[in-house]
């Protein structure tokens, strides 16, 4: 069966949009978080392609290089939820982060292309025309992190030479998208205007009421995709059918602090925004909630020390990923209740659907 993620619909009920308020909400939320989360991510893969290079010569440690995957798991998983606009297009999602994966293919292939060793795969803009499978940051935990060979397990001087030019090429491509992503968003770019400036006459939105429908719709199905498919299927109903790998990153080590950045920077998000002056003052109090909401839980997953599997399979440590996850859901049905109620949209039916 083939799993498709639906991220909620949101649909606008009506305007509320006044003088002192028209155009500044979508230039608050790039400046106060989308531009910025952008940057970082477009710096991270860089960053992460100078440290595998340095192990690979054999000038840096593990350390290093468990620190720089960490940091770009980490700012991938701050823009993961933004799925409209430049992230969507031209498979940038898909190429960055192929998941979920329920028949192991990035496994697979990256498996396969392990064993052939061929050099077209690592040529300058080889990944372009490879399967998205082989692309991105789990196809690169596999090649750092494979039980069997991975690079983090062997020593930097015998570090082998086809998984640090598979891992280069990846961080290359990443890289890029990175840039595309961070150009899209800052000032003069396409998305940015038009999320900045929305208007009657525009494309994607014509008033802020469209543009508050887009974070909303981001922030929901953030912590939907976050508890229902990455959550939860890990956590399992008892400890027994726990299964630590359906979490992406459990191999890195990355499985809940990627889990916690998303979702803080979900709240960040919202906080960014500015909506208070939406609510009604009897009302207002929803717009600090959020995001502290959102912090608390953040803060509960941080707190689970590695590393995963045993921490799924302690009695304590479940139940607090399990009241996580119902925090989750109950932040997610405010959302999509009371908030998007006071706010001016209704968010539509959101599910995993499968075929």
């Amino acid at each position: 069966m083939k799993i498709r993620w639906v991220w909620p619909a949101l649909i606008v009920l009506g305007s509320q949009t006044g003088a002192a308020w028209a155009d500044t909400v979508g230039e608050r939320a790039i400046a106060g978080y989308i531009a910025p989360a952008m940057q970082r991510y477009a710096e991270a893969a860089p960053a992460m392609g100078d440290a595998l290079s340095a192990y690979c010569r054999g000038e840096a440690d593990r350390e290093r290089l468990d620190a720089a995957f960490g940091a770009l798991a980490q700012s991938w998983a701050r823009i993961e939820f933004l799925r409209f606009g430049p992230l969507v297009e031209a498979n940038r999602y898909e190429r960055s982060f192929f998941w979920p994966d329920p028949r192991g293919v990035t496994q697979r292939q990256v498996q396969a292309a392990l064993a052939r060793q061929d050099p077209a795969l690592v040529a300058p803009g080889g990944l372009a025309a490879a399967s998205v499978a082989v692309q991105g940051i789990p196809a690169l935990e596999l090649v750092l992190y494979l039980e069997s060979g991975g690079l983090a397990s062997q020593a930097p001087a015998d570090a082998d030479d086809y998984r640090c030019r598979y891992g280069q090429a990846l961080t290359t491509a990443l890289a890029g998208i990175g840039r595309e992503l961070a150009a899209a968003w800052s000032p003069g770019g396409q998305v940015h205007e038009e999320f900045a400036h929305p208007g009657p006459d525009a494309n994607l939105y014509r008033d802020d009421t469209e543009v508050i429908a887009e974070l909303l719709k981001a922030v929901s199905g953030g912590l939907h995709f976050a508890r229902d498919a990455k959550l939860v299927p890990a956590l399992g109903a008892t400890a027994d059918t726990a299964r630590p790998t359906r979490a992406p990153l459990a191999r890195s080590g990355m499985a809940l602090p990627a889990m916690a950045a998303g979702v803080r920077g979900a709240g960040e998000l919202f906080a960014a925004a500015g909506l208070a002056p939406r609510f009604e003052d009897v009302q207002r109090w929803m717009a600090a909630s959020v995001p502290q909401q959102a912090a608390r839980i953040a803060d509960a997953l941080q707190t689970v020390e590695p590393p995963w599997a045993a921490a799924l399979a302690d009695a304590g440590t479940r139940s607090r990923l399990a009241a996580a996850a119902a925090d989750l859901q109950s932040l997610k049905t405010m959302l999509e209740g009371p908030v998007a109620e006071a706010l001016g949209v209704k968010v539509g039916f959101n599910a995993l659907d499968g075929d």
